[in-house]
């Protein structure tokens, strides 16, 4: 019986390949409307922390995140991810055209925040319920011309020590 809520390591010895992982799935799951992927690259400071998740879920998130950046003529997606107090903080940046202020005013708001015309407006909304669900937040940081910037913010895995 699988277990939903697969526990993710994110550890100094263990990230490289964790990235290349989370990576090789993400680059076989997107693509650009002119079939050239952008380039995803990872790096993190979130060193020896866990948190409790669904990594399909939250595959969703980031695939959803990589897409929308493809789709924004993105040549580049990153992901940083650093521990800050109690949470891990990952960063999807990506250098596509931004989003434009309409789209922005009603992002995640359901059927009315894809700024394309084959879109349904629900990506985004899902997204921000999974992390929701996990205990975490995800918010617009920045867009413009130079690209976007998306917060994930998941609480750290309590230790069974502060539980008991």
């Amino acid at each position: 019986m699988l277990e939903l809520a697969q526990r993710l390591r994110l550890d100094l010895t263990d990230t490289l390949a964790r990235h290349r992982e989370l990576l090789a799935d993400l680059e076989h799951s997107i693509g650009a409307p002119d079939g050239v992927s952008p380039h995803l690259a990872a790096d993190g400071s979130a060193l020896n922390a866990e948190i409790a998740a669904d990594r399909e879920q939250l595959f969703r998130v980031f695939s959803n995140l990589a897409l929308n950046a493809a789709q924004a003529g993105a040549t580049t997606v990153r992901i940083d991810a650093e521990r800050l107090d109690s949470q891990i903080v990952f960063d999807v940046r990506d250098d596509g055209r931004g989003i434009p202020p309409k789209v922005r005013e009603r992002l995640f708001l359901p059927f009315a925040g894809s700024g394309r015309s084959e879109g349904t407006g629900l990506g985004l909304v899902i997204a921000r319920e999974i992390v929701a669900a996990h205990g975490g937040t995800l918010s617009l940081v920045e867009t413009g011309a130079q690209g976007t910037t998306f917060r994930i913010a998941l609480p750290l895995r309590r230790s069974r020590s502060a539980t008991a």
